[in-house]
């Protein structure tokens, strides 16, 4: 049990700490309520996601007759996208900033997490890892694969928010912002699709 708890702690961490951060880095000493309590109150919203999140991925081993992967593992993905929608709206309250720009940040961010998850379930691919699995969320080596681009990527996207942070204080208009942030989601939504269409007659991609 010790190793399904570590797993989907760092599994959990791994996929929403670094997009919260960033989307909080180029509003650093723009905030409402301040800097340090703004980290502090989404430190909070994740940790609270973790309990039942740790609570699912556990109750297969508690629970008397288990429960079957397919049902907690959608359970998981659910207690995921409302930590990420809890975190949004805080996010959305406590930046001091134009609604084009936070909209913007947030656009350049899911464009890294889809980039994120893309690339680390393509080298999980062609390293073998894809096709093992012991039937539990974040298998050992593709949780190193994910640890790993999140690392290399969250390095590269941290210098593009120090230029963001730059930019905003430019006199740009806000529609400008709102069309580039309209254009970098239009590239993520259509690369979903994508992801989600057979590329061959005899082979399916399948979202990561």
């Amino acid at each position: 049990m010790a190793e399904i708890i570590v797993r989907n702690v760092i599994g959990f961490l791994v996929q929403i700490v670094p997009a919260a951060a960033l989307c909080l880095m180029p509003f650093n000493g723009r905030f409402r309520c301040g800097a340090r309590r703004a980290w502090l109150m989404a430190s909070l919203v994740v940790a609270i996601g973790l309990v039942p999140f740790l609570l699912v991925a556990v109750s297969p081993l508690i629970v008397p007759g288990g429960v079957p992967f397919e049902v907690y593992n959608p359970l998981q993905n659910l207690v995921f996208l409302v930590t990420v929608s809890a975190l949004f709206m805080l996010y959305l309250r406590v930046v001091d900033a134009e609604t084009a720009h936070k909209v913007f940040v947030f656009s350049v961010v899911m464009l890294y997490g889809f980039l994120v998850t893309s690339t680390s379930s393509n080298v999980s691919h062609l390293l073998g890892f894809a096709e093992q699995s012991d039937g539990y969320m974040y298998y050992p080596p593709r949780l190193a694969v994910l640890a790993l681009t999140n690392i290399v990527f969250f390095g590269a996207m941290g210098l593009v928010m120090r230029s963001v942070k730059r930019a905003f204080s430019a006199s740009v208009s806000p529609r400008l912002w709102l069309r580039m942030a309209l254009f970098l989601l239009g590239i993520v939504a259509t690369l979903l699709v994508g992801r989600g269409c057979p590329r061959s007659t005899t082979r399916e991609c399948t979202l990561p």
